[in-house]
C-alpha cells in the first residue's frame, strides 16, 4: 500500500485503530530511521499508534524542517 492511500485509508476508517508495529527493523536489518518516515504524513491521525522508535525519527525529522 502506497503512504496516500495509507492516509487516505486511516482518514477514511476513524473507527478503525491501526497499531503500526516497527516492521522491517528486525530480521530484515533496516533502521527506524529508514522505515519510519513512510508514515510521515499519518502520524498526525489519532487512529494512527506508531512505535516509539518512530516517533523519535519523526520528532526529530519535524524539528530540521
Amino acid at each position: 500500500m502506497t503512504e496516500e492511500k495509507q492516509y487516505l485509508f486511516a482518514r477514511a476508517h476513524v473507527n478503525y485503530k491501526f497499531y503500526v508495529t516497527p516492521i522491517a527493523c528486525g530480521i530484515a536489518g533496516y533502521k527506524p530511521e529508514e522505515i519510519a518516515p513512510m508514515f510521515f504524513e499519518i502520524a498526525h491521525l489519532e487512529n494512527v499508534y506508531l512505535p516509539l522508535s518512530f516517533w523519535k525519527v519523526l520528532t526529530n525529522k519535524m524539528l530540521r524542517l
